[in-house]
């Protein structure tokens, strides 16, 4: 058995626990009969989006479901790979988050940079 954080999929009756069967593969080696039996069990792992950032990635599954919390995470996370093909979806998202709109974070930033220029001599 084993326990997933926010799965959601079929579980032992009564319980939060995934019953994971072992599994027997039979194979030869050096002229003799062998055979292996273990639990189908993928090591996985995750990162956040700004771990990934410089990063070239084979594959990436995203979930874009919330909104950035801060301005072009989505953009980041999406361009870490070389290919659309290499991007799965986990959830669908509003692709109005790419387009061109001025963020009030955006606003104060031109407001400051022509405060600042200014300023100068």
């Amino acid at each position: 058995m084993v326990e997933v954080d926010d799965y959601d999929g079929p579980k032992f009756p009564g319980t939060d626990y995934i019953p994971i069967f072992p599994v027997t593969r039979r194979f030869e080696y050096k002229k003799r009969d062998c055979s292996r039996t273990n639990f189908p069990l993928r090591p996985a792992y995750a990162i956040t989006v700004h771990k990934a950032q410089g990063l070239t990635l084979k594959q990436v599954v995203l979930n874009l479901e919330r909104k950035d919390h801060a301005p072009g995470l989505s953009y980041v996370s999406i361009s870490r790979v070389k290919k659309l093909s290499s991007i799965m979806f986990e959830t669908p998202f509003d692709l109005s988050r790419f387009t061109t709109k001025v963020s009030s974070n955006m606003k104060d930033r031109e407001r400051d940079w022509d405060l600042r220029t200014l300023q100068c001599l």
